[in-house]
């Protein structure tokens, strides 16, 4: 392990020093972290607001989700208007000079060695797909660098190779294939989103977003989560990520980052991490049930005279009963949560709105677009909540009628969906879950 760690320490210093940065008082040290694996300490005390490190991106690129607003594949800005590149690799720059720009050549040369398929115009899904074709440009030992960071493994993981060969004639070489989905392996576990540094006035789509980014910071992507992180990190004009102290952090000890929203309650960030990180957090925040006084998850007590909250039990069990902390009242989460934010009628309300919206969109033709998806998707969780309240195991019509619609409803909106990250996070595990509810029943 400590070869490993030596290793990891010496490219990250190369990094680094190819990026022309410092490294002078280093504040941080690569060593075995207590959560698990590797990660980084600080050398010495390092005061709140004191800067940690500095990093830059080994890869920056458009990001993968279907919703992303597009940029241009040259300057990585977001204009309302984009134009194919002329060179005919299908896709969007902004003007004929960021058609030179050197990373966007070499992507633009790859695409057409491997036959890329356009009809005249530039592809949001190459766009998406761009990202790993750039990580072919790393010298070796950049590629070092890369091989060194955590990877995630699973199929729903490096989705943009596949695109990648659905969209060309002869598709990248064995080893081409095999780096690019080594690549997406890693950037999915490690990479940053990014603000995007507007040359322009900043462009806002329809929901209100403005294009950014995604970029992979070796020695930033070194912290692990905490879910009270002891740093913040915030980006420069050349897009250089700072990382600085929150809070004293004394010598030896983990300097952490947050892989979630510090806002949200327990269940949530457990969920997220396990879903999207593949691991359950049980830090003290997350065994505590008022998350050290914070309270941020809280119920109202079912019981109507009572002015009490209601807490997990047991914090890092998902099944675990919640207890009013006055009367003693006890109850399942799902019903403490549901009781409260959502009346039956709120229910039978949306359920009208998906299905007058599903309708809409039948009749506009629209297909088996995104929003259909995202549509079934919601009209499956209430049809299942709608079942639940009505008595999972009886031998109604209605309920079984509940049931087979929100299983056809969820399977396709998972077609519709399938290799989109931005799709909902549980869509997988309901449709299994469902699957096995309905055909039992």
């Amino acid at each position: 392990m400590a070869g490993a760690l030596q290793e990891t320490s010496r490219l990250l210093k190369e990094h680094l020093r190819l990026a022309g940065l410092p490294d002078d008082g280093q504040l941080w040290a690569v060593a075995q972290s207590p959560l698990g694996g590797r990660g980084l300490v600080a050398s010495r005390d390092i005061a709140p607001g004191e800067l940690v490190f500095y990093d830059v991106p080994l890869v920056l690129g458009p990001r993968a989700g279907a919703h992303c607003p597009p940029v241009c594949a040259g300057c990585l800005q977001g204009f309302e208007a984009l134009l194919p590149c002329s060179r005919g690799c299908g896709l969007p720059v902004c003007s004929s000079q960021c058609e030179s720009v050197p990373l966007h050549r070499f992507e633009c040369q790859k695409l057409s060695s491997w036959g890329v398929r356009t009809n005249g115009s530039w592809s949001r899904e190459l766009l998406r797909a761009s990202t790993p074709v750039r990580c072919l440009a790393l010298s070796p030992t950049k590629r070092q660098v890369l091989q060194c960071l955590q990877r995630h493994g699973g199929s729903q993981h490096a989705f943009e190779v596949d695109i990648l060969k659905q969209k060309t004639e002869k598709g990248p070489s064995t080893e081409e294939e095999a780096f690019m989905r080594l690549a997406c392996c890693v950037m999915d576990a490690n990479a940053f989103e990014t603000a995007q540094i507007p040359l322009v006035k900043a462009v806002r789509t329809e929901e209100g977003t403005t294009p950014s980014l995604r970029g992979l910071y070796p020695l930033a992507s070194m912290m692990n989560h905490a879910c009270t992180p002891n740093t913040r990190h915030g980006y420069d004009e050349r897009q250089r990520m700072a990382v600085r102290a929150a809070m004293h952090i004394p010598a030896g000890t983990e300097i952490t980052n947050s892989y979630t929203s510090l806002l949200w309650g327990t269940t949530a960030r457990r969920y997220q991490l396990a879903v999207t990180k593949h691991f359950l957090c049980a830090c003290s925040r997350c065994s505590d049930p008022q998350e050290g006084g914070s309270r941020l998850a809280a119920l109202r007590c079912l019981t109507p005279s009572c002015q009490g909250s209601m807490f997990p039990t047991e914090p890092l069990d998902d099944e675990s009963m919640w207890e009013c902390e006055l009367c003693g009242c006890q109850a399942t989460g799902r019903k403490a949560a549901i009781t409260q934010d959502v009346t039956t009628q709120k229910l039978e309300l949306k359920e009208r709105l998906c299905r007058e919206v599903l309708q809409l969109l039948e009749t506009l033709r629209a297909g088996q677009c995104r929003l259909r998806g995202l549509l079934l998707y919601e009209l499956h969780c209430v049809l299942m909540e709608l079942r639940a309240r009505r008595g999972r195991d009886s031998s109604d019509a209605t309920v079984q009628d509940l049931g087979r619609e929100a299983l056809a409803c969820v399977q396709e909106a998972a077609e519709i969906l399938a290799g989109d990250i931005t799709a909902p996070v549980d869509i997988e595990l309901r449709l299994s879950t469902c699957r096995r509810d309905v055909t039992t029943a």
